[in-house]
Parts: structure tokens; sequence; C-alpha cells
């Protein structure tokens, strides 16, 4: 690449130089690959039960926390995506496999 140390070079610039994809993009399709995983899941196992579960009683006053699972919900709002065709997808194989990169891709 042959960037001097004193060169200002941007991280958009060096990472279209890399090829390489931003940290926050590979945290949001390792997000929805794990999503997908649960979502294969039996409804025995934990990790399901605890993705449908509610808690009971009251919120804390204030803002409400960013939870994973708020944070799929708006994902999902933003890609105008609808869990229907999310959980066809997750278990559809060949499909799975490249929709959270594809989900993502800039």
């Amino acid at each position: 690449m042959k960037i001097r140390w004193y060169e200002h070079v941007s991280e958009e610039e060096l990472r279209r130089r890399t090829g390489q994809q931003s940290v926050v993009e590979k945290i949001k399709i390792a997000r929805w690959k794990w999503y997908g995983h649960v979502l294969r899941m039996s409804d025995e196992r934990l990790p399901k039960q605890a993705l449908n579960w509610r808690p009971e009683g009251r919120q804390r006053a204030g803002r409400p926390k960013d939870t994973w699972r708020r944070t799929i919900s708006r994902e999902m709002s933003e890609k105008n995506l609808r869990e229907e065709d999310v959980r066809r997808r997750a278990e559809d194989r060949m499909a799975r496999r490249s929709f959270a990169a594809d989900l993502w891709a800039t």
C-alpha cells in the first residue's frame, strides 16, 4: 500500500484499498448469522427460549435498554424485512448462507 506515517488517509479509504469490511459491518453480519442459527434451533433449546422470553413486571423508569432483540427488530425495520421472511430464509439452507452478508454488504 505504501502509505507513509505522515500521510492522512481516512479509515474508509484504507478499507477501500485493502478490501476490508468495517468492524460495525462484521458485527452486524455475525449478529444476523447468530439470529438465523437461533431461529433454526428446536424450541426446547435455551437460546431459543431466551429469544422469545418476555420478562414480567414493571419496567424501570427511563429509556429502555438497547437489547439484542430490539437491535434485531430495529435492523429489520431499517431493511423493510418482515419476521416471517427472515424465518423462512433461515430455514432455507441455500438462502441462509449468504443472507447476512448480502443484507449488510455496502
